[in-house]
């Protein structure tokens, strides 16, 4: 224990000598950060003699530990490989010469000159442990007679006999109840416990020694006794997520209020958990009740909507410029707010969220706004709940370090996906994100199409749709309660023709046409060309459209159900037609082809064919089948 201890403290000096200068990238003075570094490297110093002692114990056999650490050349030998080892210390030779003092008077008390008799020596000639056995001379201690051995053992079996003055010395001066035994099965488990944590710390002391190495400011200065506690006890916070919540804590340019209505408060939760927060949270506040949510906001017809989200951000920013702007001349005001519904009592209801920020690029500059709309997949409210908080913790920290990207022009090296796949980091399967928008001065050049592509492109959702202004749109806002005519690329003729034979119900309001535009028809993802992606856009002319990565129709069928209950149709010419009654694009079907038409009949879906069926040539095997559906009114002619 004391070599380890020692080396311990060498390992201590050696860190707060090569440590980084943290002060020149924390916000705090330098006497508070010498005491973040020491704080660390303590602990660090302190896991390290805790991991060789659990590991010592754990390779040393239980021979050696019964025998060997009680004898007397060990002890000697130990002082003397110390002694050597740290010569170099000035400072701790006082405590060595202290150790070896204490280790000669602890030793000196075994019997170790030679017999009377002609150098035996008795296993009665060392005294019961209740005396005071004659104290031996360094001199004996250091060179102890070679002819010491047991009167019952022959002079020239020098190991035997030194093997049983050791055991006397141990039965001697040990209580029965303190003998040294055979490790049993229950003090190994023990010392596996400790071993295997011993390698936990190492691999954390590890991480923290890389973060600081490579710069990584958070969490790489935090005390490390706080930052694994806020590991164990952080109830399913992601480890980025904390990071990145802290990072913001830590930015003294910002402050600003958190406001959430619905879904708890989990956004403001996790910046309070990770501390630091009084440098960035003036505010927090949940409206839970309507009525009082009315009296705060201002009135609307529904609470989950982006009007309500638009007056929580703008009443929360304009209390801070009226409150604090005098005191906080220098600083960057951000107001975020999230209005959503999560998984209800007992109910299979729909779970998605309005969330926002309204935020300063300068402390001079006018703010502008980020608005987010997203849909919760988990299956319990519990598990919405975290995934809201990491997703708002996410866009907190992208508006703050990830928006440069956005701000520069399409032509001019702009890129999106910095900025867009942050939101998910984290969130994987868990949310889908469907509307991401910009505004005020500033985000002038910023393209929702090329936000929308990027959405689908980065995995954040599998469609998104655009208004007739070409501004993203949440599909509910755009198409619930209306009948859908999606169509590729087909002349506006064709289309007109087409929109009056979409059927629609009396409830239904009206039909939508979309043009839809995949992925597989813009660049690649890996290099995307902005500027060319815009050029396909541009012949839109003003219709409203939907971007996808879904490989047929069937997919895109399930996500327009999903929005509204009225009649979904599609316009395709006849070599598209074609196209689909070809078997190998349907290998990766268990079902083949049939599966695909069983679900397009299961779907509702209806297939308008320009002009007509009958220039539709199919392979004579699938003649009966395409005669199924167009006898079924499932496929059919645009001119009938």
């Amino acid at each position: 224990f004391f070599r380890t201890w020692r080396m311990s403290r060498i390992v201590h000096d050696e860190l707060l000598n090569s440590r980084l200068d943290s002060a020149n990238y924390l916000s705090v003075s330098g006497d508070d950060s010498e005491k973040i570094e020491n704080k660390g490297l303590w602990c660090g110093a302190m896991i390290a003699t805790v991991g060789v002692m659990a590991v010592s114990f754990l390779v040393v056999p239980t021979e050696v530990r019964q025998q060997g650490l009680y004898s007397a050349s060990y002890g000697q030998s130990m002082v003397a490989k110390t002694k050597e080892v740290w010569k170099s210390k000035e400072t701790w030779r006082a405590k060595i010469d202290s150790f070896e003092a204490a280790m000669h008077d602890r030793m000196s008390r075994v019997q170790l000159s030679a017999a009377p008799n002609g150098g035996e020596e008795s296993h009665d000639n060392l005294q019961n442990r209740h005396g005071e056995p004659p104290l031996a001379t360094p001199a004996m201690l250091r060179n102890p007679p070679a002819a010491r051995h047991c009167r019952n053992c022959k002079p020239q079996d020098a190991e035997n006999a030194n093997a049983h003055v050791v055991e006397d010395v141990v039965t001697t001066y040990l209580p029965t109840s303190e003998a040294v035994q055979p490790t049993s099965t229950p003090v190994y488990a023990i010392i596996a416990v400790l071993g295997t944590l011993a390698a936990t710390a190492a691999g954390a002391l590890g991480r923290y020694l890389y973060r600081r190495q490579t710069k990584i400011q958070v969490p790489a200065l935090i005390d490390m006794a706080d930052t694994w506690a806020m590991a164990a006890t952080s109830s399913g916070i992601p480890q980025g997520v904390m990071d990145k919540a802290l990072k913001v804590n830590l930015d003294m340019s910002t402050y600003g209020t958190i406001a959430e209505i619905g879904a708890g408060t989990e956004v403001g939760r996790i910046f309070f958990y990770v501390g630091a927060s009084a440098g960035t949270i003036a505010k927090t506040v949940c409206a839970y009740d309507m009525k009082v949510s009315d009296n705060i906001y201002g009135e609307c017809d529904r609470f989950v909507t982006q009007e309500r989200l638009e007056q929580m951000l703008d009443t929360e920013y304009e209390e801070l410029e009226e409150t604090l702007r005098v005191h906080r001349p220098k600083t960057k005001f951000f107001a975020f707010a999230d209005t959503v519904v999560a998984k209800k009592w007992g109910q299979d209801n729909e779970c998605h969220g309005w969330m926002g920020m309204k935020f300063q690029l300068d402390p001079e500059a006018p703010p502008v706004r980020c608005l987010v709309h997203c849909r919760l997949l988990d299956p319990t409210m519990q598990e919405q709940q975290g995934a809201l908080g990491a997703l708002g913790t996410n866009l907190i920290h992208a508006c703050f370090f990830e928006l440069d990207g956005i701000m520069k022009p399409v032509a001019g090296g702009a890129d999106y996906s910095s900025f867009l796949k942050s939101l998910k980091d984290d969130l994987q399967g868990r949310v889908e994100v469907d509307l991401v928008k910009f505004e005020g001065k500033g985000m002038e050049n910023v393209s929702p199409y090329i936000i929308g592509t990027e959405l689908v492109r980065q995995g954040l959702v599998s469609a998104v749709t655009f208004d007739r202004a070409g501004e993203i749109t949440v599909p509910t806002d755009m198409i619930r309660k209306h009948s859908i005519l999606v169509s590729r690329s087909m002349p506006k003729d064709l289309v007109e023709a087409a929109l009056v034979k979409v059927p629609k119900s009396d409830e239904a309001k009206g039909v939508i046409h979309l043009t839809e535009l995949t992925l597989a028809g813009l660049t690649n993802s890996e290099s995307p060309n902005y500027t060319a992606d815009l050029s396909k856009f541009d012949a839109l002319h003003g219709s409203p459209a939907i971007i996808s990565n879904f490989p047929n129709y069937i997919q895109l069928t399930k996500y327009l159900s999903r929005n509204t209950n009225e009649s979904i149709v599609t316009l395709v010419d006849s070599v598209g037609m074609q196209a689909l009654f070809k078997e190998e694009q349907y290998m990766s079907l268990e079902g083949g082809i049939l599966e695909f038409f069983g679900c397009v009949v299961r779907s509702g879906l209806t297939m308008l064919v320009s002009p007509n069926v009958e220039d539709v040539f199919v392979d004579p095997e699938l003649q009966l089948l395409f005669k199924f559906m167009v006898e079924n009114g499932i496929i059919r002619s645009l001119t009938e």
